[in-house]
């Protein structure tokens, strides 16, 4: 089992809450998502359209 993971001050400043997300779910979301496109990451990702190259993430 992995560690748990610990919110940076700046995420729980603004952190209301962590879950996982079935990704029909995350589609329909309404609140705010960081990174804003991540309904649409999740879909090239589950695509394999993502590049090998890292991915720039701005916000």
């Amino acid at each position: 089992m992995g560690v748990p993971l610990k919110p940076t001050e700046n995420e729980k400043a603004g952190l209301i809450e962590r879950r996982w997300w079935p990704a029909a779910e995350l589609r329909r979301c309404q609140d705010k998502l960081l990174p804003g496109n991540l309904p649409e990451l999740l879909d090239d990702l589950l695509a394999d359209r993502l590049s090998d190259r890292p991915l720039m993430l701005v916000g």
